[in-house]
C-alpha cells in the first residue's frame, strides 16, 4: 500500500508539473500575440510585394503594370497590416485596365503580396496617329502602351477602334482570328495585319502579302476553301492577287486593280 501511495504521489506530482509547464507556454504565446497587436510598428506595412501569376507569360504587360502600381500603392504604407482593407488594395490594383484579376494577401510580420494575372493581348489596334493599343480576348481595348511592351500578335488599323463604339469591330476581329486555323498557309501564324473599314469589312493581310478580303461575314468553312487557293497560286506562282471571300458560296481570286 505504501508503495502504491508513492508512486500515486509521484504521478500527480508529474501531471502538476506538466500542467503548469503548459499554462507558462500558453502564457507566454498570449503574451507574443498581445504584444504584436499592442505594438503598431510590428504589423505595420513596411512592404508590397507585386508578383507575375505563374499561370501568366506576359512579362512585358506585368513590368508596366508594376512600375505603375508602386506609386498608386504607396499610400498603404505604413498602415498597421491587421486594420489594412484589401478590398481598398484591390480596388486600386483594378484601375489598372491591363489587369485581368489579382489576389492578396497579408505576410506577416509586415509584408503585402499581391498576385497580378494581366489580359493576354491578342491583337494589337494602330490608331491613325500612331498610337499602340493592345486588344484582350474579350475585345477589351488596354492602356496604350509602347513598342517594347507590345507582344508579337497582328495590328489591327482602320475606322475609330479605339472608342466605345468599336467595342464590336474590335470582337469581330478577335473572332476573324479564333476562326484561323493553328497552321497552314492561311493560318494564325501566318496573319500579319487586319484591316477595317466600316463599309468594306475585314481585310485580312498575310506575311507574305497576299490580302484575303472577308467583309462582315463569318470564315466559317470558307477558311479551308482559301487555303486551296493559296496552295495552287503557291504551285502556279501566280502573285499580286487578291483573294475575295466575301461571297456566301465561292472564293474568287481578282487582280488588285479590278477591285
Amino acid at each position: 500500500m505504501r508503495q502504491n501511495f508513492g508512486k500515486s504521489r509521484k504521478c500527480s506530482l508529474k501531471r502538476s508539473l506538466l500542467s503548469l509547464g503548459v499554462f507558462f507556454l500558453t502564457l507566454l504565446l498570449v503574451g507574443g500575440l498581445a504584444s504584436i497587436f499592442v505594438d503598431k510598428d510590428l504589423t505595420r506595412l513596411k512592404a508590397i510585394q507585386v508578383v507575375l501569376s505563374g499561370g501568366s507569360q506576359e512579362t512585358a504587360l506585368f513590368k508596366g503594370i508594376e512600375a505603375d502600381l508602386s506609386p498608386r500603392l504607396a499610400p498603404f504604407m505604413s498602415e498597421s497590416l491587421l486594420r489594412l482593407s484589401l478590398r481598398d488594395v484591390l480596388r486600386e490594383v483594378y484601375q489598372d485596365g491591363r489587369v485581368q484579376s489579382a489576389r492578396v494577401r497579408r505576410v506577416f510580420p509586415g509584408k503585402l503580396e499581391i498576385v497580378i494575372t494581366p489580359h493576354q493581348p491578342v491583337l494589337v489596334y494602330l490608331s491613325a496617329r500612331g498610337e499602340l493599343f493592345p486588344i484582350a480576348r474579350d475585345g477589351t481595348l488596354l492602356p496604350r502602351a509602347s513598342l517594347v511592351d507590345i507582344p508579337d500578335v497582328p495590328i489591327l488599323r482602320g475606322g475609330e477602334l479605339a472608342k466605345e463604339e468599336g467595342l464590336k469591330a474590335r470582337r469581330k476581329a478577335v473572332a476573324l482570328l479564333e476562326d484561323l486555323p493553328d497552321r497552314g498557309l492561311f493560318s494564325q501564324l501566318q496573319l500579319s495585319e487586319i484591316h477595317f473599314q466600316k463599309e468594306e469589312g475585314f481585310e485580312l493581310i498575310l506575311l507574305n502579302g497576299l490580302s484575303v478580303l472577308v467583309g462582315q461575314g463569318d470564315l466559317g468553312l470558307k477558311a479551308s476553301q482559301i487555303e486551296q487557293v493559296m496552295k495552287y497560286l503557291n504551285e502556279e506562282e501566280i502573285g499580286g492577287r487578291v483573294i475575295d471571300a466575301r461571297f456566301s458560296k465561292k472564293v474568287v481570286v481578282k487582280l488588285r486593280h479590278q477591285l
